[in-house]
């Protein structure tokens, strides 16, 4: 599996609540590199993606998964729970749009 059909895997999961926004967004960050090395060589350029770049920059730090969560407390896990909540919610809708128009430049 190539780069832009591994993004439209993540894309697509994000799309139906399969990955969460942040999780997604940490995924998608790997991709970056292959974005800016090849800046017309796809139907996708870095700047389809950059809102995903700056989510997973804004929750940087935020445990969303499960390694991530097993070294946190029990309160300071609830408040950023919060955290990523407000996050996902703020970008809900962006995110939802964005993934469909990838959805359709890619399929």
């Amino acid at each position: 599996m190539n780069s832009i059909d591994k993004v439209l895997e993540i894309v697509k999961k994000i799309k139906s609540n399969e990955l969460g926004i942040i999780t997604g967004a940490k995924q998608l960050v790997e991709f970056r590199d292959y974005f800016i090395a090849n800046p017309s060589g796809s139907k996708l350029s870095y700047d389809d993606l950059a809102l995903f770049f700056s989510i997973e920059f804004e929750a940087k730090g935020l445990p969303v998964n499960g390694d991530e969560r097993k070294n946190w407390g029990e309160e300071a896990l609830k408040i950023k729970d919060e955290e990523i909540k407000k996050i996902e919610e703020k970008y809900s809708e962006q995110v939802s749009h964005l993934c469909e128009e990838i959805i359709k430049k890619l399929e």
